[in-house]
């Protein structure tokens, strides 16, 4: 599985979001962060991590436009599009796969979504 992090601006969260990709029960072949143009430390926040963690930057066209770019790099058959400020329950992956490779004619999957908060 391929997971595509389209990320523009967003290095304050971008760390909490692949460390929760990399610490999945089934841990994805790659991980596709695509920087949109990102003015911040987003560069410095992936170069701390190693593969499977992949990072190509392009100049800002819109999310639409950096999953195109992951899609087109991606070297995986599964596809999971994880945006910048998501953190992943640990077995998410796995949750998302099981339907997928019970019944391979099944052409995608999804998982619940839990909202919450920070504050002081």
């Amino acid at each position: 599985m391929t997971v595509i992090v389209p990320t523009f601006n967003r290095a304050h969260y971008l760390g909490e979001a692949l460390d929760s990709l990399l610490s999945q029960s089934r841990v994805p072949s790659e991980i596709i962060v695509v920087d949109d143009g990102s003015t911040d430390d987003t560069g410095a926040v992936v170069s701390a991590y190693r593969d499977p963690v992949r990072y190509i930057r392009k100049e800002n066209g819109g999310k639409a436009s950096a999953v195109n770019v992951g899609l087109a790099a991606s070297r995986g058959d599964l596809i999971y599009v994880f945006d910048d400020d998501d953190i992943a329950y640990p077995d998410a992956i796995e949750k998302l796969l099981e339907p997928l490779e019970r019944d391979p004619s099944l052409g995608f999957a999804h998982g619940a979504l839990t909202h919450f908060v920070v504050d002081a």
